[in-house]
């Protein structure tokens, strides 16, 4: 596989991520773009673009947020129904 096609790789699943939380489906959306950005991120430190590689950790940590705060809520509207 070449650089490019990586790339490709990681902008599509970056993609499904977004459509799933746009989709109100959070708790997987954040997840699937959090693995697109370590995707991304490897990318990155094979050809040494540190600036791209910087903000592909932080997507990565909002991403993990995301999905820590979604599953959180997902929890507690879990147990108020019950």
């Amino acid at each position: 596989m070449t650089l490019q096609h990586v790339e490709a790789v990681g902008v599509v699943i970056a993609i499904i991520g977004a459509l799933l939380t746009a989709n109100r489906r959070p708790v997987i959306g954040y997840p699937v773009m959090a693995l697109s950005c370590v995707v991304l991120a490897a990318l990155f430190i094979e050809t040494g673009q540190v600036y791209l590689l910087t903000m592909q950790l932080t997507f990565l940590a909002i991403n993990l947020n995301g999905t820590w705060a979604w599953s959180r809520q997902a929890k507690e509207n879990e147990r108020k129904s019950v």
